[in-house]
């Protein structure tokens, strides 16, 4: 049996597919082994945007301030590391941080353009980033339902 899965707390590092139950343990870890040695770190949310267009959006999403991208950036390279000595190959799709606000199901009268580029330059907050989660997906005609898999908690030795 296979499963859909992917790595996130309140964005997504990586979106691993469907994973065999046999190499969820090993997967666990690998994911242990790689967040021991981190420490927790802030990240400052810093725009809107919307995927795939402002004019038609999908996904509302907020990005980050370019510090907090690098470091999630460096994190996602080293977890990529450590899933390919597993022989995972995460979904292949560039790296790009950001949260999920929320989801568009249909336009009504309201012009997210307008909404979203009045809100471009400022903070939206910082927060803190203390663990990854190994999630499972399940996806039916009503959405994703996400359970968690397992936590790994950054620094904790």
């Amino acid at each position: 049996r296979q499963r859909q899965m992917c790595i996130r707390d309140s964005l997504a590092l990586s979106y691993l597919g469907k994973v065999d139950d046999a190499l969820i343990g090993m997967l666990r870890a690998q994911l242990d082994k790689l967040t021991r040695p981190l420490f927790p770190f802030q990240i400052e949310c810093n725009a809107l945007g919307a995927y795939p267009s402002l004019t038609l959006p999908r996904i509302i999403h907020a990005t980050f301030a370019p510090e907090g991208a690098e470091v999630l950036g460096l994190l996602h390279r080293a977890m990529e590391k450590e899933l390919a000595e597993l022989g995972l190959h995460t979904i292949e799709r560039p790296f790009l941080p950001y949260v999920t606000l929320g989801r568009v199901r249909s336009v009504g009268p309201i012009s997210f353009e307008e909404v979203l580029l009045d809100d471009q330059n400022g903070s939206f907050g910082v927060s803190t980033i203390k663990n990854l989660v190994l999630f499972r997906v399940d996806t039916d005609q009503r959405g994703a339902k996400y359970t968690v898999v397992d936590r790994f908690y950054l620094g904790e030795m």
